[in-house]
């Protein structure tokens, strides 16, 4: 009876003491899931940083409808020019027409995505040859990088519950955007400088178009523009771990 009372005398007290150091023990944990994911990921490309603090902003630049001739090739030759790396949602067609433009994007540092096979929007046809589209073009991704590719970006940014359950069982993130440069509707280069640095905040994602004329004219002084206020410029997935690194940075503090 004396042995029962002490023990749970004795439980009692190491539980006070779970409940005093509770909040330590969280901190704890959630630092060492800090640590992993940043050996998790940990990159050795020219954008490789881990930027926590909200002082230093990021932008992730995006280029759908490629890879076109006379375009492709001069907006890589732009970002290598600036020492930076965007994100290029291709389509398969346009792949299987120029497979050579693809190679120098990805050799160049760039990050690729999946933008379907003939740039249609998939939530108006059957799921199977909406998968169907996307598995097409994911092939050619594949041949010609050796990599498959984890991001989907939807034509028009349309999608629903059935393109969501595919690219779940594909593998894929839908990746959408924060802000439109409109060039698709054929703005002047001026107005699509404008519509990027007096809108862009921290962390945006942004839309291009590939083959576009004055796309290729509004963006090194898009790129300078950003540069002057500190941005730094990430790929899609740099810009994902970017997030998680400030997450559980906050959450030490």
């Amino acid at each position: 009876m004396i042995f029962s009372i002490r023990f749970l005398q004795a439980a009692k007290e190491k539980l006070q003491i779970l409940k005093q150091y509770r909040r330590s023990i969280l901190l704890i944990i959630v630092v060492l899931a800090f640590v992993k994911e940043a050996s998790i990921y940990s990159d050795t490309s020219r954008n490789a940083f881990m930027p926590e603090s909200k002082s230093q902003p990021v932008v992730a630049l995006t280029f759908d409808d490629g890879p076109h001739p006379g375009y492709s090739d001069k907006i890589v030759e732009i970002l290598d020019r600036a020492g930076i790396n965007a994100t290029f949602f291709i389509v398969g067609e346009m792949v299987k027409k120029y497979p050579e433009l693809l190679k120098k994007e990805f050799l160049s540092g760039n990050e690729i995505g999946n933008h379907t096979y003939t740039d249609t929007r998939i939530t108006a046809i059957e799921g199977n040859k909406a998968e169907e589209e996307i598995e097409k073009t994911q092939a050619l991704i594949k041949k010609i990088t050796g990599r498959k590719s984890v991001l989907l970006r939807p034509p028009g940014g349309h999608y629903n519950g059935i393109i969501v359950d595919i690219a779940r069982k594909l593998g894929y993130q839908i990746v959408l955007w924060d802000l439109n440069s409109n060039d698709i509707v054929a703005l002047p280069a001026w107005d699509i400088y404008k519509n990027i640095v007096s809108q862009v905040k921290d962390e945006d994602i942004v839309v291009f178009h590939d083959g576009i004329s004055s796309t290729l004219d509004a963006l090194p002084s898009i790129i300078t523009k950003l540069k002057s206020r500190g941005f730094q410029f990430v790929t899609i997935s740099e810009l994902e771990k970017i997030k998680k690194a400030r997450f559980y940075a906050d959450a030490r503090h």
